[in-house]
């Protein structure tokens, strides 16, 4: 009996461990929260906007494209999310181009994962792998990125989707589908460790 009790709390202390290993940092990764071209909890700007026209899971996405202003220019959309010195981010997104609007010229499409401080530095990042002109088109393809702990200084996250175009060439990408997941640092999982710990020697007592 006393055997199963241990079992039991150890199980516990298990589940409960996963549950706070990883946090959702972002909301309305699919953009299917919105009011016509804005997506809630997301900023745009440039030519960005949410739309109806292809999606990966429910009925939107994001859609870019360059602004064409004879230079070089961005357009994307980011949100911030909550991270601490020593948290550690992982993100993963789906991104596309269309063969009816495809990326061309040295266009390209990314998302980036960065950790910033109070004044909006960027203190790290990285980058997922590119949508361009060489991408097979309307297919979904994974974009990753992680990041290891933050350093001294981070007051932030950002997860960043961003269409870059060097030329006035055409084209369009989309993204959906993005998440982010925080790992709190390893102070909390030694404190769980250790209530654990605890749990289980008053139930010998």
């Amino acid at each position: 009996m006393a055997f199963n009790k241990v079992k039991k709390m150890l199980t516990i202390g298990l589940l409960v461990g996963a549950a706070v290993a990883s946090q959702a940092a972002i909301v309305n990764g699919s953009f299917e929260d919105g009011n016509g071209a804005d997506a809630a909890n997301w900023i745009r700007f440039g030519n960005t906007f949410r739309e109806d026209d292809a999606s990966r899971t429910g009925l939107h996405s994001m859609k870019m494209f360059g602004n064409f202003s004879g230079g070089f220019n961005v357009s994307g959309a980011f949100q911030n999310f909550s991270i601490l010195p020593g948290q550690s981010a992982t993100a993963k997104g789906y991104g596309m181009t269309l063969s009816g609007d495809k990326m061309s010229g040295g266009n390209w499409a990314l998302l980036k994962l960065i950790y910033r401080d109070a004044g909006d530095n960027d203190l790290a990042f990285s980058e997922s792998m590119f949508i361009n002109a060489n991408t097979t088109p309307d297919v979904w393809h994974e974009l990753t990125m992680s990041l290891g702990p933050a350093p001294a200084g981070t007051a932030k996250g950002s997860l960043f989707m961003l269409f870059l175009q060097p030329e006035s060439a055409g084209g369009s990408a989309f993204f959906d589908d993005l998440e982010v997941n925080v790992v709190p640092e390893p102070a909390t999982m030694t404190a769980l460790a250790i209530g654990v710990g605890c749990m289980l020697r008053k139930r010998r007592k």
